[in-house]
């Protein structure tokens, strides 16, 4: 019977804790902007991660709108512009240059196998390992795939200056390369942990 109580209160204390925190959020949301709690302290949550998440969110719906026609999503862009310029390429080497795991590649390869787009071969001297071409129906697209690409890298960039537009190019690069070695580094110490 004690252990019911128990059970309750601590329910009761998460409910709490979930109430303060939905009415802290509607505060900070909904206050007056030129107090100094309202929203001007909402600027200090608008992290890098917010932006990144933005523009990604907003790029990948413009572009599965542009090149619905297709049946291309826009997960499958980069996989076929790197095929366009390294066809026949490993499904590893895929995954490793765009830094994503086997499943994701094998997931994201599926549909554009399934159109007709690429083709996926066991490599002759690997057998374990497959390859990956275009077909001729995968490089017809290639040219509408890039102008979606430009298109929307044009949005984005709409008032910058020629330096400001590689000035980003290198701060994103940059930004992607330490997350990257961030989560290796930190999957390496996890391993060695135990």
């Amino acid at each position: 019977m004690r252990s019911g109580g128990s059970s309750s209160f601590t329910k009761k204390k998460e409910d709490y804790k979930k109430q303060l925190t939905i009415q802290l959020l509607f505060s900070i949301l909904f206050a007056n902007p030129t107090n100094k709690g309202g929203l001007m302290k909402l600027k200090e949550h608008m992290t890098f991660g917010r932006s990144l998440s933005i523009i990604s969110r907003h790029g990948q719906m413009y572009l599965d709108r542009e090149l619905k026609s297709l049946r291309v999503r826009s997960g499958q862009i980069p996989i076929l512009r790197l095929l366009g310029v390294k066809d026949g390429i490993s499904q590893e080497r895929i995954g490793n240059f765009f830094r994503l795991d086997k499943g994701t590649i094998a997931k994201t390869i599926r549909p554009l196998i399934n159109e007709g787009y690429i083709t996926r071969e066991k490599n002759p001297q690997d057998r374990r390992a497959y390859q990956v071409f275009l077909t001729q129906k995968g490089r017809n697209i290639i040219p509408d795939l890039k102008n979606a690409v430009i298109t929307w890298t044009n949005i984005l960039t709409a008032d910058f200056t020629e330096e400001e537009k590689e000035m980003a190019h290198n701060l994103l690069s940059r930004m992607s390369d330490n997350a990257h070695e961030y989560l290796k580094n930190q999957s390496s110490e996890k391993d060695e942990r135990g």
